[in-house]
């Protein structure tokens, strides 16, 4: 279908791929959705095709005439294909009712075949269906590990890679990057604080708020503490302060404070392949024991200056918690109280004896 809106001409794709593209004859498939987007003037012209993979995982692609930006210059060099990854936007989506998956195991195998891996595979087919022998691809985010990938298993099909802010951690332990981000998440939150001192009590009664089971939702679902620390997770954008103090200087009894609390969560059920896949894609295929200690982002702690054990031993975040944090596995610390897959009795007797 071929749409005409101010400064655009639009051609919906859509293509039907194997859901498993390691067992691509059992049958199952699902479809995955394209917008194709040049430039009015350029319509006719012939143009290199410009693949945009989109961040998250699990957001939709941009949409034109409402997320222009870069796309209004693009479209006027190239032919731009905005793939909506799988189970993402309009092609096939995660969680329909017709999925026939429902213990946790057949949920997370179905879940496996949502990664950069697939996504890759599927604009393998998408290109030969369109007829482009090769094609620029552009990575934003997560995208960028989608490119990155792309270069490993298709180079042939690419022209040129352009990367914007995302690079996974290639043969380096997931650990790793967390100490990094880690250290990068305090600065950012003490960063906040020095600008915008008196936000440090609005947070503390947001969280005594939380402790109490009244910070709520539009819905009436409570938010907790260790929730509400997500919304600083804004604080990685070019303009995360400002937009998280304007949050926070609003009446937390108010629907506005409410409805924009909701939106500023991380991990919402809107988006649940991001909040399923997302740490996953930092760990590298040939060490899937890997799961990293991400349970350490205190963005928006009020206490963070005195109460975190700001400490790194052996790419091991130690901090200090208002609640019990998740089993860490990863790479095992003796003395963390949790036997890791790593750790016998006779290797550490204080977190593996039995008696």
């Amino acid at each position: 279908m071929v749409t005409r809106i101010p400064g655009y001409v639009l051609t919906d794709h859509v293509v039907e791929v194997p859901l498993d593209h390691a067992a691509e004859h059992d049958g199952r498939t699902i479809e995955v959705f394209a917008r194709e987007a040049v430039a009015v003037d350029h319509e006719h012209d012939d143009l290199p095709w410009l693949l945009f993979l989109q961040g998250g995982p699990g957001g939709k692609s941009p949409r034109p005439g409402t997320e222009d930006g870069w796309l209004k210059h693009a479209t006027k060099s190239h032919r731009v294909l905005l793939l909506d990854q799988r189970g993402t936007g309009r092609s096939s989506p995660v969680g329909a009712s017709q999925e026939s998956a429902t213990s946790p195991e057949e949920q997370a195998d179905r879940l496996a075949l949502f990664r950069a891996d697939s996504i890759v595979a599927d604009a393998e087919l998408v290109r030969a269906h369109l007829g482009v022998e090769r094609w620029s691809i552009l990575g934003q985010s997560f995208g960028g590990f989608c490119a990155l990938h792309y270069l490993s298993v298709a180079p042939h099909a690419l022209r040129e890679v352009l990367f914007t802010g995302g690079l996974p951690p290639v043969g380096r332990h997931v650990d790793d990057v967390y100490t990094l981000t880690y250290a990068t998440m305090l600065e950012r939150t003490r960063r906040y604080y020095r600008t915008y001192p008196g936000d440090r009590d609005r947070v503390r009664a947001l969280h005594e708020r939380a402790d109490a089971g009244s910070l709520l939702v539009p819905d009436g679902e409570p938010v907790t503490s260790w929730r509400l620390r997500g919304v600083g997770s804004s604080l990685g954008m070019s303009d995360g302060a400002d937009r998280l103090h304007h949050l926070l200087e609003l009446d937390p009894d108010s629907p506005a404070f409410r409805h924009d609390l909701a939106d500023a969560l991380p991990f919402r059920a809107r988006n649940p392949l991001y909040a399923v896949v997302h740490e996953a894609s930092y760990v590298s295929d040939s060490n899937t024991s890997q799961q990293g200690r991400s349970n350490g982002c205190l963005a928006l702690d009020p206490s963070i200056e005195a109460n975190v054990v700001d400490r790194i031993h052996d790419g091991t975040l130690i901090y200090a918690a208002k609640s019990q944090l998740n089993t860490p596995v990863g790479r095992a610390a003796c003395g963390d109280g949790v036997c890791d897959s790593s750790e016998t009795e006779a290797s550490c007797a204080a977190d593996c004896s039995t008696w």
